[in-house]
């Protein structure tokens, strides 16, 4: 059954009879003018119609043509599967790059090195009179993208929740080399105004003598402001216990 030619541009449909124009068909290699006889409405009626009485035979000839369609291109299958899988893998890269630098942001020491940041270099920051106001600076080392990944070079990861960052000389700039964890206590203890005592080539506080010597650090204090002590004396003398 060939498809009925009218005109140069418009064919007649074998079962509806109606004169149709070319992109009305489906194309066909076997057909000499390259159309099938049948338009595309009456081939969907009719596949609807099988459908509803013979739903498995239409699934078992679409299985067979899908399968035949996979035989023929299955290289080229195969290499848009690997085109889509190496896209979804590079996806899938690029999202965990970006979850690593949010959560690279989101450390702790990120927090902690904002905030040295701040009170070093904004004028409105609480603090910044007792640090960037008085000559404080933060190095340009911890800043710029790779900033943390230097900081934590230098410290590491801080100990626990108690630990802050201490400038070992209280004068000096966080930089590389002068700053370090360091507890509450040891925090306290290198305050710029401490009272700092050099024995022996060692320098301490006052009160970390005081813990050395076994000797009160309020009685080492009167030896030398009250009773005017040298530092040696007032450091090495037995401290004398009243009798009973």
């Amino acid at each position: 059954m060939e498809t009925l030619q009218t005109s140069e541009h418009v064919f007649r449909c074998c079962t509806c009879h109606r004169e149709l124009p070319r992109e009305s068909f489906n194309r066909s290699v076997s057909k000499a003018n390259g159309l099938y006889p049948i338009c595309k409405d009456c081939r969907s009626a009719a596949r609807l119609r099988e459908l509803a009485l013979h739903p498995e035979r239409v699934r078992a000839r679409n299985k067979r043509g899908e399968d035949r369609y996979r035989e023929k291109h299955r290289e080229e299958l195969r290499a848009r599967d690997r085109a889509r899988t190496a896209a979804r893998s590079e996806d899938q890269r690029a999202m965990r790059r970006a979850q690593r630098a949010r959560r690279r942001k989101e450390l702790p020491e990120s927090y902690i090195l904002q905030g040295l940041k701040q009170r070093c270099r904004d004028v409105n920051h609480v603090s910044y009179a007792d640090y960037g106001g008085r000559g404080i600076r933060v190095s340009v080392a911890f800043d710029g993208e790779h900033g943390l990944d230097r900081f934590l070079a230098e410290l590491g990861r801080r100990p626990s929740r108690s630990f802050s960052v201490d400038r070992i000389d209280p004068n000096g700039h966080y930089e590389p080399g002068n700053i370090r964890w360091a507890t509450p206590t040891e925090q306290a203890r290198n305050k710029r105004s401490n009272r700092l005592l050099t024995h022996q080539g060692v320098t301490r506080c006052l009160i970390e003598w005081g813990e050395i010597t076994g000797i009160p650090h309020e009685l080492i204090r009167a030896r030398i402001d009250r009773l005017g002590w040298s530092i040696a004396k007032a450091l090495t003398e037995p401290v004398r216990r009243r009798r009973s």
